[in-house]
């Protein structure tokens, strides 16, 4: 029980610290700072919450991520680029893979500058450290259209104050959940042990004289 307890709090202060990110997000995020693609990549601002003009999104070049056991979709993630850039991406936009595939055939369809499409704005949230796992961005890493240092982006995310809000009290239910479960666990005692097998049954006790 106390190793449970131990687990308990230790989910518990990742989710406070989930939460406490998500409200500095949010009240330093007001308003989407609005820049060009290359803008963005030569000064890297602080802002989380961005609307970025001018990109040339190439969907035909939108990297799959699967498990690798199972082969579970964990989304597609497509290169994003200023115009006249070539190379690896530092800004990948992560969509649906379904999304992907038919806005690439859309494109190339197109033939728009060989099926990316320019002269696109796209506007999000800048990912962080909670928002992939750690395989899914080792397999970004690998990747030989990912630049080192890339960021994600998520299309149409802005930050909310209502999940930062929300997790910290799950996790002081949680805990207060553990907590009450160990004491009730406690106050019962533990359980007497049965009589071993072949043990002699107690003595009587003595006959009442008349």
């Amino acid at each position: 029980m106390k190793r449970l307890i131990g687990f308990g709090i230790l989910v518990a202060i990742a989710v406070v610290v989930m939460g406490v990110h998500e409200a500095y997000v949010y009240f330093t995020n007001r308003e989407p700072v609005r820049m060009s693609c290359a803008d963005y990549l030569s000064q890297r601002p602080s802002a989380k919450w961005v609307e970025l003009t001018d990109c040339v999104v190439d969907y035909p070049g939108a990297i799959q991520v699967t498990s690798r056991i199972i082969k579970a979709d964990k989304g597609s993630f497509v290169p994003v680029r200023p115009p006249g850039a070539r190379g690896r991406a530092s800004i990948l936009l992560k969509v649906d893979t379904d999304e992907a595939e038919a806005l690439a055939l859309d494109a190339m369809g197109k033939e728009m500058a060989g099926g990316a499409i320019p002269g696109k704005t796209i506007s999000g949230l800048i990912g962080s450290w909670s928002d992939e796992n750690s395989k899914t961005v080792r397999a970004l890493e690998t990747s030989k259209e990912v630049s080192p240092g890339f960021v994600i982006l998520y299309e149409g995310r802005k930050p909310e104050l209502g999940l930062a809000a929300v997790l910290p009290v799950i996790a002081v239910v949680g805990v207060g959940a553990l907590f009450f479960v160990a004491r009730k666990s406690r106050s019962a005692g533990p359980a007497s042990a049965p009589p071993p097998l072949g043990a002699a049954p107690p003595p009587l006790p003595p006959a009442a004289g008349r």
